[in-house]
């Protein structure tokens, strides 16, 4: 219950950037309260005729990463954009304490997928990082695992070892990009939905995700609201379509016109109830066809009394 514990999304941050920056805005790993596990936040700011109306979030558990990230060979983390471990082979790595200024401080130095060296607690490590979307994946291991054995066998370990890290780093490209794959086909929806919301195209497409997991079911969701929204506003302009047809109707004399489409939007079918209100009171008070109307005063006019008003009300 928000309100009992005092929630106001408002003052978030992932509410207040999506909002400020316009982008889908990715939040740094945190713990979720009700798991304890680690996830992230995605969210979006959203416009109807060009007003806020408010931001769209939805949170990621990434206790599927983690594991299997706990499956790949190496001593292996990953950072998020504020470099802070979110998933790693080694658990303890997650502890918000512990210092990870070395690795990044060499990775920064030497840039993506290039080898490098560094102290930590005075032991001589040897690793490599990549950029992977937001992310920063990194796989590391002591000098002292290479040279344990004599230098001709470590030489080989070596080798063997760069192996090892550039099949492990392709991997875990691979691992962490599939899982974040529907990422760019979700952002894609929202925006075309936006659009089409806003007016800017006259066709919505749906979120192409089909996965069983969070993102699957996230995009299920959001579909189903697409389809119902695109619904309701094919409604209101069949009801605004047949609202000016009506109008027409009576401008050409005829009173007896009435708008019979049922729009979906509250205020379209108060309008819409308020025109046929009057429409029944100028046809009770002056009749049914202003045309015939017209054509018997001009009779008069002319001293012609003839002719009357059949069916004459009002």
């Amino acid at each position: 219950n928000g309100k009992a514990n005092n929630y106001n999304a408002t003052t978030r941050e992932w509410y207040k950037e999506a909002r400020n920056s316009n982008q889908t805005y990715i939040t740094p790993a945190y713990i979720d309260v009700v798991s304890n596990e680690y996830a992230i936040t995605y969210s979006k700011a959203l416009y109807k005729d060009g007003k806020f109306i408010g931001v769209l979030g939805f949170d990621v558990l990434l206790i599927n990463l983690q594991d299997e990230i706990a499956r790949t060979p190496g001593n292996t983390f990953v950072f998020d954009h504020k470099d802070r471990v979110f998933a790693a082979t080694n658990k303890a790595l997650l502890d918000p304490s512990v210092d990870h200024s070395p690795v990044l401080n060499a990775y920064k130095a030497h840039g993506d997928n290039n080898f490098f060296s560094y102290k930590l607690n005075n032991e001589e490590r040897l690793g490599t990082c990549t950029k992977v979307f937001a992310y920063t994946a990194c796989i590391t291991e002591s000098t002292d695992v290479i040279n344990k054995p004599i230098f001709k066998a470590a030489y080989i370990q070596v080798i063997a070892l760069i192996i090892m890290i550039s099949i492990s780093i392709i991997l875990l490209y691979f691992i962490v990009s599939k899982y974040l794959s529907p990422l760019a086909a979700i952002q894609t929806g929202l925006t075309s939905f936006f659009d089409f919301i806003n007016h800017k195209t006259k066709n919505v497409s749906t979120i192409d995700v089909k996965t069983n997991d969070e993102f699957g079911q996230i995009s299920k969701a959001i579909n189903e609201n697409i389809l119902a929204t695109k619904r309701g506003l094919e409604q209101d302009n069949q009801a605004v379509k047949e609202s000016v047809q009506t109008v027409s109707v009576v401008e050409g004399g005829n009173l007896t016109a009435r708008i019979t489409a049922n729009p979906r939007n509250p205020q379209l079918i108060e309008l819409k109830n308020v025109l046929n209100k009057l429409l029944d009171v100028l046809q009770a008070r002056v009749g049914s066809d202003m045309n015939a109307i017209h054509k018997i005063f001009e009779e008069y006019k002319s001293l012609d009394f003839r002719n009357k008003l059949e069916n004459a009300s009002g």
